[in-house]
């Protein structure tokens, strides 16, 4: 039995029935007339579908792996990230904002150099806004200054 793929597999079918439990009382629609929660109903079938096959598999696989520590440091990128995005899209628009998720992440990955990560937060800010507000044409402000 395959610990990690049990206890993965039973964390991603949670997942998908929250997601089709959050999506079914925004209305599914039909094909023709698709609601807005559609889209979430579809994606949590399948991501409870497929959590569902690595839980099976990992319950009848032979032989044991410890299970690793998670990498808190990478796991705290991720939460301060979205929640420093989260933070600052409505004061300061949304390049600055993927500006500073981008580089929150990649700062929590030890070797990235400082070049690096302004490179690298530049360029998806300036993508972001590219695709999101001329191409898409998103109503929101690219760079809103105080």
């Amino acid at each position: 039995m395959s610990l990690r793929d049990l206890i993965t597999g039973i964390l991603l079918t949670f997942a998908g029935v929250g997601f089709v439990l959050a999506g079914i009382s925004y209305g599914v629609g039909s094909f023709g007339r698709m609601g807005a929660g559609f889209f979430p109903v579809g994606l949590g079938i399948i991501v409870a579908v497929l959590g569902l096959a690595i839980a099976v598999s990992g319950a009848l696989a032979s032989g044991s792996e410890p299970i690793e520590m998670p990498n808190w440091r990478a796991l705290a990128g991720v939460v301060v990230a979205v929640g420093l995005f989260a933070a600052t899209v409505g004061r300061l628009g949304l390049m600055p904002a993927t500006a500073l998720c981008a580089a929150a992440l990649a700062l929590a990955e030890p070797g990235n150099r400082l070049r690096h990560v302004v490179l690298l937060s530049i360029g998806l800010a300036v993508s972001t806004g590219l695709i999101f507000i001329n191409l898409l044409g998103m109503p929101i402000a690219a760079l809103r200054l105080p």
